[in-house]
């Protein structure tokens, strides 16, 4: 069990239904004072840390992962970041054998701090900054998710010569798989990734690798996400992103057709925006 300091307004109360514990981990129980008690440890935690204060049920965090882990031995599972990230939420995932999805510098730099293989850590997110692009390169991560045509000239620019970055394509396979209508991510109509329907998809993959030199490379990643959320595997898993080898393009299915290549920095005709 660890308590980790992190910004929330006040610890959630009791449910009037002390049954209704679905939102808790699946250690909360309730105790005879009225209380909640996770991973054995009082929510009355908040009382002697003071408030804002996460408490986190390591043990299930690890059982998590090792679930995932277990039920795709050969793909890469990945830890998105986002969900929630501190030094010992890093050493777990490492520990437990799983990559990372970082979404910033900061992000990253963190994890890299905390002795997290960059090789093993992918940066994601639709708004990428040039900075997060250059840390990206700078500390080696595994893959740069590519989410626009915009940033392959803005990444290839950047690349230094010589060198390769391995990527992926965040593709929207126009897809309206489960969850709310506000958070489904594999139709066409909101902003992440590149869409099969419009060609945008394609017209990525080509300029990727029209602007590199040679390379054995990546894959591709299509934003059709299905629960639970919490991490991220490999297409294999009907989750929204991962890899497939360079051999194992599928091309029977618009949804799932998974290529591969490594962005670099053309000699001769650089990429543009178009």
């Amino acid at each position: 069990m660890s308590i980790l300091d992190a910004p929330l307004h006040v610890l959630p109360q009791v449910p009037a239904d002390a049954d209704d514990l679905a939102v808790w981990p699946r250690s909360t129980r309730p105790a005879p004072t009225g209380d909640l008690t996770v991973g054995g440890v009082l929510a009355e935690a908040a009382d002697r840390f003071g408030t804002p204060v996460y408490v986190l049920d390591e043990q299930e965090i690890r059982e998590r992962c090792r679930t995932y882990r277990t039920a795709f031995p050969e793909a890469d599972v990945v830890y998105a970041a986002k969900a929630f990230l501190c030094r010992a939420m890093a050493h777990w995932v490492q520990e437990e054998g799983l990559g990372l999805d970082v979404c910033s510098a900061g992000e990253l730099a963190l994890a890299v701090t905390t002795g997290f293989p960059p090789e093993r850590i992918v940066l994601h997110g639709n708004a990428k900054s040039p900075e997060d692009l250059r840390a990206a390169l700078r500390l080696g991560v595994g893959r740069i998710v590519v989410d626009s045509t915009s940033e392959i000239a803005r990444l290839a620019a950047i690349t230094p010569a010589g060198t390769r970055q391995k990527v992926m394509v965040r593709v929207v396979p126009g897809v309206a798989a489960g969850a709310h209508v506000k958070v489904r991510t594999g139709t066409d109509d909101q902003k992440f990734g590149l869409s099969i329907t419009d060609g945008s998809a394609q017209h990525a993959v080509t300029r990727i690798l029209t602007s590199r030199t040679s390379n054995s490379w990546a894959c591709t990643a299509t934003s059709a996400r299905r629960s639970p959320p919490r991490s991220r595997t490999s297409p294999r898993s009907g989750a929204w992103s991962g890899c497939w080898p360079a051999s194992a393009t599928n091309t029977a299915s618009p949804s799932r057709s998974w290529t591969s290549a490594a962005a670099t920095p053309s000699p001769t005709a650089p990429a543009t925006s178009s």
